[in-house]
C-alpha cells in the first residue's frame, strides 16, 4: 500500500513537472523587437491607371524614436518615413511591402487606416474585411476618408507641427476631435458592426489637406484639417456631411462630448456658449406608422459675451439659452431632412425600432427604405446655461460727428 502510494505521489509530481516545463518552454511564434517594422498608418487608394490599388504605408523609423517617445529630447528627424507599393490588393500589398523592408511589418501599433474618395466611393468593404480577419490589427483602428483626394497625397506631403509617432497629424487631431465635436471618431470595429446590421448608415471622419495660398507658407510641409464626415451605404461613400451636420448627429446618437457655437442673439449681442453633458436619444412615439422624437439636453457655459449695460445678466443667460435651443432644434431638422432626402438612416431611427419595438421592426422591416423617407421626427432641444462667466459689459460707441 505505502509502495503504492509513493509511486501515485513521484506521478503527480512527474506530471506537474511537464506541465511547468512545457509552459516555460519558450514561445515558438516569439518576435524579436529589432526584427520588427512597425506600421503606424495605412493609406489605401485605388490606383491612379484604374486597375488594383495604390497602398501607402507610414513607418516608424526605430532610429529616431528616443527614449519610447517621439521627436522627445534633441531629436528633431524624422519620426516615420512613408513606403508606397501598388498591388491587386491589400493582402498583396503586405507581400510587396516585405520586398522592400529589411524587417518584418508589423500591424498591433497601427493607429489609423485613410481612404482615398476614389475608392471610397467603389466600396471598402474588401479591405475592412481584411484588417478585420489580421490576428495582429486591433478593433480600435481609427478609420478616415481623404476628402477630396487620395491618401497617398496626405502620406506624401503632410507633416504634423509637432512631431508625432506616425508622422501624421491625424494622430493628434483624432484625440482632440471629441472636445471639437466637428469630426466623428470611427474605429474599425464599430464600422463593421454598423456595416454589417444594415440597420444604420455609419459616418467616419474626413481628412483633407489645407492648401495655402500665402508665398511665405507655401515652401513648408501641407497641413492637415479633421472636420465633417463622410456617409456611408452599405459600404460606399455617399455624401458628405458638413462640420454642424456632425455635431448635431454626434449629439442625437449621444457620442457628442462638447461643441461651441456662436451666435447672434437679441440686439446684436454675440456670445459663444460652450456646450457639455450632451444627452442624445431617439424615441419611439407611435408605431402605426412609426414615428419618432429626437430629444436633446445640454448644459453649457457662456465662454464669451459682449452685453450692452442695459442688459440684464440673468435675462441675457435665458435669452441665449432659446437662441441655442432654437438654432439646435432648425440644425437638427435641416439633417432630419437632408438624410431622408438620401434615403440615409444614419441617425439610428432604424436601429432604434429594432431594439425597442422588435414585433414592429418585423413588420415595416422589408418597407423601411421607402417609409423612412417620409417618417415624421419631432425635435426637443433643452438648454440650460450653468454659468454667465464674466460678462463683459461696454457702452454703445459714440457716433462719429460728420
Amino acid at each position: 500500500m505505502r509502495n503504492s502510494r509513493m509511486q501515485s505521489g513521484r506521478s503527480r509530481l512527474l506530471l506537474t513537472l511537464t506541465v511547468i516545463l512545457l509552459v516555460t518552454s519558450g514561445c515558438w511564434s516569439a518576435r524579436e523587437i529589432d526584427e520588427l517594422a512597425f506600421i503606424m498608418a495605412i493609406g489605401v487608394d485605388k490606383a491612379e491607371s484604374g486597375e488594383g490599388l495604390e497602398v501607402s504605408f507610414r513607418i516608424v523609423n526605430p532610429s529616431q524614436v528616443v527614449s519610447g517617445e517621439s521627436g522627445g529630447g534633441q531629436n528633431t528627424g524624422e519620426t516615420s518615413f512613408p513606403v508606397m507599393v501598388q498591388a491587386v490588393s491589400v493582402v498583396e500589398a503586405f507581400d510587396r511591402l516585405r520586398e522592400r523592408l529589411p524587417r518584418r511589418p508589423f500591424l498591433s501599433h497601427i493607429q489609423l487606416v485613410i481612404v482615398g474618395e476614389e475608392l471610397a466611393k467603389e466600396g471598402i468593404g474588401g479591405i475592412l474585411d481584411y484588417l478585420e480577419r489580421s490576428e495582429e490589427t486591433r478593433r480600435s483602428v481609427n478609420i478616415l476618408v481623404a476628402k477630396g483626394g487620395r491618401a497617398s497625397k496626405i502620406f506624401e506631403q503632410a507633416r504634423p507641427p509637432l512631431l508625432s509617432r506616425s508622422g501624421l497629424a491625424a494622430e493628434g487631431l483624432l484625440r482632440q476631435a471629441p472636445d471639437v465635436g466637428h469630426a466623428p471618431q470611427v474605429i474599425l470595429g464599430d464600422l463593421m458592426y454598423t456595416m454589417q446590421s444594415g440597420r444604420m448608415d455609419p459616418v467616419v471622419g474626413v481628412i483633407t489637406i489645407i492648401e495655402s495660398n500665402s508665398p511665405s507658407t507655401q515652401s513648408l510641409p501641407a497641413q492637415v484639417r479633421l472636420s465633417g464626415g463622410a456617409l456611408f451605404r452599405n459600404d460606399r461613400l455617399l455624401a458628405y456631411l458638413d462640420e454642424q451636420e456632425v455635431a448635431v448627429l454626434l449629439a442625437v446618437t449621444n457620442e457628442l462630448r462638447r461643441t461651441t457655437l456662436s451666435l447672434t442673439g437679441e440686439k446684436g449681442i454675440l456670445a459663444g456658449v460652450r456646450l457639455r453633458h450632451v444627452m442624445g436619444k431617439v424615441d419611439v412615439v407611435s408605431t402605426d406608422p412609426p414615428r419618432f422624437a429626437i430629444n436633446l439636453d445640454f448644459e453649457g457655459i457662456l465662454v464669451q459675451a459682449n452685453a450692452t449695460a442695459d442688459n440684464n445678466v440673468a435675462e441675457f443667460l435665458t435669452s441665449t439659452s432659446r437662441d441655442v435651443e432654437t438654432l439646435l432644434e432648425n440644425r437638427t431638422k435641416a439633417l432630419v431632412q437632408h438624410l431622408q432626402s438620401l434615403g440615409s438612416d444614419a441617425l439610428g431611427f432604424a436601429e432604434t425600432l429594432y431594439r425597442t419595438k422588435p414585433v414592429v421592426w418585423r413588420r415595416v422591416s422589408s418597407d423601411w427604405e421607402s417609409l423612412y423617407r417620409t417618417l415624421e421626427v419631432d425635435v426637443n432641444v433643452d438648454v440650460k446655461i450653468l454659468s454667465s462667466g464674466n460678462v463683459t459689459r461696454y457702452a454703445p460707441p459714440a457716433q462719429a460727428r460728420p
